[in-house]
């Protein structure tokens, strides 16, 4: 099955927010924070039952 991942417009403002937070903490870390993020979601698609542990999925 094809799975398609929707990211909703509050999730991307939240990723922005983010990113600038980190990036005041530090030059160049807002950056690589989102592309770890983008990595991540990037990935979700391809096995989307994968959860951090000690994480409840509902369904």
């Amino acid at each position: 099955m094809n799975y398609r991942l929707v990211v909703r417009p509050e999730v991307a403002a939240d990723l922005l927010e983010a990113e600038a937070w980190y990036e005041q903490q530090q030059a160049g870390l807002g950056c690589e924070f989102l592309l770890a993020a983008r990595e991540a979601m990037a990935r979700l698609p391809q096995n989307p039952s994968v959860t951090p542990s000690g994480v409840a999925v509902r369904r």
